[in-house]
């Protein structure tokens, strides 16, 4: 989980396009990219004070999600 990692780190993400589980991750976090890296690169360098401000205002957060699941589940035992 690299990515995230590099998020709570308030690094911006450059991503590419096919990536797998990366892209529900970043795409809120950076760049999504199919074959022109370069492209993506002078973008993210061009917009990267942007996207610095929209990893720092909302970065993952490992103990936001444990409190999220409690809560899902605290609420499916209830409304069994």
């Amino acid at each position: 989980m690299h990515f995230i990692e590099g998020i709570q780190c308030g690094l911006p993400v450059l991503y590419q396009a096919d990536g797998g589980g990366i892209i529900e991750g970043a795409r809120r976090f950076g760049i999504c990219f199919r074959g022109d890296v370069q492209h993506a690169i002078l973008e993210m360098r061009t917009r990267y004070p942007q996207w610095r401000q929209a990893v720092l205002a909302d970065p993952p957060s490992g103990d936001r999600m444990c409190l999220e699941y409690r809560s899902l589940i605290q609420r499916l035992i209830v409304d069994r």
